[in-house]
């Protein structure tokens, strides 16, 4: 069982609530603020929230270090799995639903660019 969870029109939005309630429930959630938003998410991807077609999702990526000095997923900060967990069953990744997708985007400092000369502090060597 999947608990979704919808926030409306409340004018005090608790998003760490909602992430956290769905988190739990091995859900989705979203949070209504207009028509347009309601149409999305209750028809347009409803289809994806209630037909779950891939559970613990884990999908790994590694950079040819010859090629990539630093890297840093951007995004995906809560769901990001320490290493010795990838191929531990009992720690939850996530669920795709129907018609839905995933897109990571990576902060990448090339090997051959000169030290000092990287995107961001917080990159990972």
């Amino acid at each position: 069982m999947f608990l979704s969870v919808l926030g409306y029109r409340t004018g005090n939005l608790k998003d760490h609530t909602m992430e956290r309630l769905a988190d739990k429930g091995v859900g989705n959630y979203a949070y209504i603020d207009s028509v347009s938003e309601e149409r999305k998410e209750l028809v347009e991807q409803m289809q994806g929230t209630l037909i779950t077609i891939a559970k613990d999702v884990k999908i790994q990526v590694d950079f040819n270090l010859a090629l990539v000095r630093e890297y840093r997923l951007i995004g995906y900060d809560k769901r990001l799995l320490a290493k010795e967990d990838f191929n531990d069953d009992t720690k939850d990744a996530g669920e795709i639903g129907a018609s839905h997708s995933v897109t990571a985007l990576y902060d990448i400092v090339p090997a051959n660019l000169k030290p000092g000369n990287q995107l961001n502090s917080r990159l990972i060597p």
